[in-house]
């Protein structure tokens, strides 16, 4: 038995590692925010605290610009010239590039916008809340991820990250600091990227230069469909917080967030998993390892569904009065726990890797209509809550899974899947 496991880690010792190190590091991205959570809605309020979570919903429309699909094309691009150094360097200069284009774009936008909102606080989170897309911008996740090699962005997120969290304990004191979370989040974000930016292109010796239209147009192109799916894929999740602030309120906003902050804790660990996965299907194209990862990931994440849902009702009671409202929103968003995972892991490891971009997208966008017309339907009968916007969420993405699993099965590739 010994024997065995030796010989599976040393077969798969790359996969092993890479997915450890990023386990790492979405569980510190997620935890933080949480351990911080109890002490933000004490010292600014609930209300506050919902104008912070408000702020980040408007600007994270902005990363999925700037993100473009590089996510999934870069790191494809990188892990099949990870050897390459020439090649390296274009698909560096280049993602740098248009990402840098489409970070400008989204300050001209959040310019023209801004006299829309009559807030002025709102004003200025918006504005300290950028930090996000100059992190999008300048963090190369992609092309770590391309190299397996994600040791280094563990690292360098974790120094970041521990930055932020002791600053906030020392600097935010009560609800007129507000302002000074999104400035000491960006602190930890800069001094993060510049150390990737290091490892780029002083470690691994990749050289920045600038690239033809036709070479950027060619990588411009091969990221506009899955960009197409991303906005799909973001309008659900973003869509819900930006009608709970503009229409419900920061308060019930601030307790969403709370049971969403939990609910992604989990997905985003079971996500690794076809992350660290993606660069090793997109060589081998091993349909077996798909299959039997989508099968753990399936009972791993019903499992951590019903003990999320314990730990919540047993936790929630020493923060909020209402300890069964959080707990009921977290019961309609959990099932997306399970949901979600594998409909991602379908898209990403059977559709993308056997180049099915269009019905990758064509998947997403179903599922938006789905969920516009489920809530437009609550929205004629005046029946817009925080329930109902959490089921609606739920229901689209099992809909986008079983669209996904019908392509599958019509191009013959139901076989990854079960």
């Amino acid at each position: 038995m010994k024997d065995q496991i030796k010989k599976i880690y040393s077969k798969n010792k790359s996969l092993i590692s890479n997915f450890s190190y990023l386990a790492i590091l979405q569980v510190f991205n997620l935890l933080i925010p949480l351990i911080t959570l109890p002490y933000l809605l004490t010292v600014l309020g609930t209300e506050k605290y919902g104008l912070i979570v408000f702020s980040h919903t408007i600007i994270s429309y902005f990363l999925v610009l700037i993100n473009f699909g590089f996510d999934i094309s870069a790191t494809k691009d990188v892990s099949m010239n990870r050897n390459d150094k020439e090649a390296l360097s274009e698909i560096v200069s280049s993602v740098f590039i248009l990402k840098g284009i489409f970070f400008f774009l989204s300050f001209l936008i959040l310019a023209i916008i801004s006299p829309f909102f009559s807030d002025i606080n709102l004003k200025y989170l918006l504005l300290f809340t950028m930090y996000l897309c100059l992190y999008e911008w300048v963090f190369p996740v992609w092309y770590f991820q391309g190299k397996e090699e994600m040791k280094y962005i563990t690292i360098i997120n974790l120094i970041g990250r521990v930055v932020f969290l002791t600053l906030i304990f020392f600097i935010v004191k009560n609800e007129n600091d507000f302002l000074k979370v999104p400035l000491l989040n960006g602190l930890g974000s800069l001094i993060a990227s510049l150390a990737a930016l290091w490892i780029v292109f002083k470690k691994d010796g990749i050289i920045f230069k600038f690239q033809k239209t036709n070479v950027l147009k060619k990588y411009f192109i091969e990221s506009f469909p899955i960009f197409f799916g991303n906005i799909a894929g973001k309008i659900k999740i973003l869509s819900n917080k930006a009608i709970l602030g503009a229409f419900v309120g920061m308060e019930i906003l601030s307790i969403y967030d709370v049971a969403d902050k939990i609910k992604n804790l989990f997905i985003y660990f079971l996500q690794i998993i076809v992350s660290v996965l993606f660069p090793n299907v997109v060589n081998s194209k091993n349909g077996n390892l798909v299959r039997k990862t989508i099968k753990i990931i399936f009972y791993v994440s019903v499992f951590v569904f019903l003990l999320t849902s314990l730990i919540v009702y047993l936790t929630t009671k020493y923060y909020f009065n209402n300890q069964f409202e959080v707990l009921y929103i977290f019961l309609f968003l959990g099932f997306l726990i399970i949901f979600q995972p594998l409909s991602y892991m379908v898209g990403v490891t059977v559709l993308l890797v056997n180049d099915l971009k269009k019905e990758y997208t064509l998947s997403l966008y179903l599922s938006v209509v789905f969920y516009i017309l489920l809530n437009l339907c609550f929205y004629l009968f005046s029946q817009i809550t925080v329930y109902n916007l959490s089921l609606t969420l739920s229901l689209s993405v099992l809909f986008e899974l079983i669209v996904r699993v019908i392509i599958s099965k019509k191009n013959n590739l139901i076989k990854w899947i079960f």
